[in-house]
């Protein structure tokens, strides 16, 4: 990162930061939204679309030589068994060991155009039935839809197990009647308990694949959220040695410990609303945090400077757990917010904020990273006076304390602010 030190007329303190280019995830195809002419069918996927789709998630990566007996599921989807993926399953005759993967699609095929997407490779992968695009929100959602798969057929076995039954007493009760058991009626009632039959053994085979399936999804749930953990404590940490050249070895040393706990967070929730905000105003309330004017319109200004959708690219090209719904979105609620706060001084807004990204259900790892490193990241680009620098610097510090540990606020008000001053 490039550092520019301003002068003391119209200068301030500058770390430029490039977007990169990481790569973003998986390729996919996307099919035009319409076009004259355009009609789409679907054909089975062969071992190769298998992999593909196998792969979108990211975690192991598989090829098309390790993809076997591809069938339908009988709802739409298909079964494929793929070398290296056991996992045990629950069954009425105990614990099996199965490498049977669920969910996969068909591919399409077009007689008009196909657009690619961006990156497409023309693969004709079109993602698992649960995935779309490569985002961590959508391992959650996936690991979601698979458990509602597998409760809904569930469901269906009492059903058919109840046709079974009363097909069989059928068939008995009708043998005794006629001596003649190809009579119409007993083959009729022997087919339908048959066709029951095989659905219950249907559902039983793709729950038992779908349970693998949701095996491999937890798993790259678990990477996802220790990759973006990691990543963001190195911002933090890149942080902290920036505004330390401003504020000292304390804050170097604050901006440390902050890092670490984000980066062994996987687990651990975030703090409450009440807890973070009664932490954070023992930090806004000490008298020597008092800010002037001249720097508050110095941070109002930086922050109303921040594309929202140039800051949610470089989060996404960090990492493959930053690509949520709403990326940009969520950076333009942090963005407004700390106007907000840099305005007012409440910052009950963002904390609020935060809270909210929880109640909706994206992991608290995820949701301390978007915010983490959103506010890092935008500290490292803001062009300010060097008083603004430490004053953003020990705010945002406290910020993302506050939702972590009350012990930040305590470190801040006893260390870092006092030899700030």
């Amino acid at each position: 990162m490039n550092q520019q030190h301003g002068g003391s007329s119209g200068g301030g303190v500058h770390w430029g930061g490039g977007s990169g280019h990481g790569n973003s995830g998986g390729q996919h195809s996307h099919q035009g939204s319409s076009g004259k002419g355009t009609s789409t069918q679907m054909r089975p996927p062969t071992a190769a679309d298998i992999a593909a789709q196998y792969n979108s998630f990211g975690g192991t990566q598989i090829t098309a030589s390790m993809v076997s007996n591809i069938r339908p599921d009988g709802f739409g989807g298909y079964l494929a068994d793929i070398a290296g993926a056991s996992h045990t399953v629950s069954s009425e005759t105990g614990v099996e060991t199965t490498n049977s993967v669920a969910g996969f699609t068909g591919v399409p095929v077009s007689t008009g155009k196909i657009n690619i997407g961006n990156g497409g490779s023309g693969s004709g992968n079109s993602g698992f039935t649960w995935g779309g695009e490569v985002k961590s929100d959508s391992v959650d959602k996936a690991i979601l839809d698979v458990n509602q798969k597998i409760l809904d057929m569930q469901k269906q076995l009492p059903v058919l197990e109840t046709t079974m039954k009363e097909k069989q007493e059928r068939v008995e009760a009708l043998k005794k009647i006629f001596r003649n058991h190809s009579y119409h009626g007993i083959r009729d009632a022997q087919r339908q308990y048959d066709e029951a039959m095989n659905k219950h053994r249907q559902l039983e085979d793709n729950i038992s694949a779908l349970k693998g399936s949701l095996s491999e999804l937890e798993k790259q749930k678990d990477i996802n959220e220790k990759e973006v953990l990691t990543k963001t404590s190195e911002l933090i940490t890149t942080m902290g040695d920036k505004v330390g050249e401003y504020l000292g070895v304390k804050y170097k040393t604050l901006a440390k410990e902050i890092a670490d706990e984000i980066k062994n967070f996987q687990g651990k929730k975030i703090r409450s609303y009440d807890d973070a905000m009664a932490s954070l105003n023992k930090i806004t309330s000490n008298p020597a945090m008092k800010i002037n004017q001249a720097d508050r319109d110095a941070l109002v200004n930086a922050w109303k400077h921040v594309d929202a959708q140039d800051m949610a690219n470089k989060l996404e090209n960090m990492s493959r757990a930053f690509k949520v719904a709403d990326l940009v979105m969520k950076v333009e609620k942090i963005r407004e917010k700390s106007i907000v706060g840099c305005d007012t001084g409440d910052w009950g807004p963002l904390i609020l904020e935060v809270e909210s990204w929880v109640l909706s259900g994206i992991a608290y790892s995820v949701v301390l990273s978007i915010f983490s490193a959103t506010l890092g990241t935008a500290l490292l680009s803001f062009g300010l006076p060097v008083t603004a620098v430490g004053i953003m610097g020990i705010i945002i510090a406290g910020v993302i304390g506050a939702v972590i540990d009350d012990k930040f606020a305590d470190e801040i008000n006893n260390e870092i602010i006092p030899s700030a001053h």
